[in-house]
């Protein structure tokens, strides 16, 4: 193994008490076997700010702050993307080209612009990789993706987006 995950908590489905307890308990044991075999945790957290806070509690109560985590498909605002960073500050997270379509996820985009370049990792699964003008997704794309997103960087600004 390389890692564990992708694991976490995610009420998109509504889980009733017991569920939800259930999800916390597996997801806690995976954070101990992360843990005793130094690896590191791709971590899913997917509901309101509660489930958001849930997952967060886990993590601190089981890992260290140096723990290498990394924030799959991170869809949070920016003061989470802060919180994230001060519990795990060598936290990666990953972000989907969805930052691209500005006209329909403008607090994504405006997110991310406030995050550092290097705490950033391009999810490049599909069917996300689907630039503008392209019917299909595909990861043969990913290219013209990084060129546009690459577009979006000033290095001279402290490699934050405009």
């Amino acid at each position: 193994m390389i890692a564990v995950g992708e694991c976490g908590l995610d009420s998109s489905d509504k889980p009733n008490s017991k569920e939800l307890k259930k999800q916390v308990h597996v997801f806690e044991e995976q954070l101990r076997i992360a843990k005793r075999q130094h690896l590191p945790v791709v971590i899913h957290c997917r509901g309101d700010k509660k489930i958001k806070n849930m997952c967060r509690d886990s993590l601190t109560n089981f890992l260290e702050e140096d723990h290498p985590i990394h924030w799959h498909c991170f869809n949070g605002d920016t003061e989470e993307y802060r919180q994230c960073k001060t519990m795990f500050p060598n936290g990666k997270f990953g972000i989907s080209p969805f930052l691209l379509m500005d006209n329909k996820y403008p607090g994504y985009r405006a997110t991310v612009c406030e995050m550092k370049l290097e705490d950033l990792v391009l999810e490049t699964d599909s069917p996300y990789l689907k630039p503008q003008g392209h019917h299909e997704a595909s990861p043969e794309l990913l290219k013209e993706i990084i060129w546009k997103l690459a577009s979006m960087f000033d290095v001279h600004s402290g490699g934050k987006a405009r």
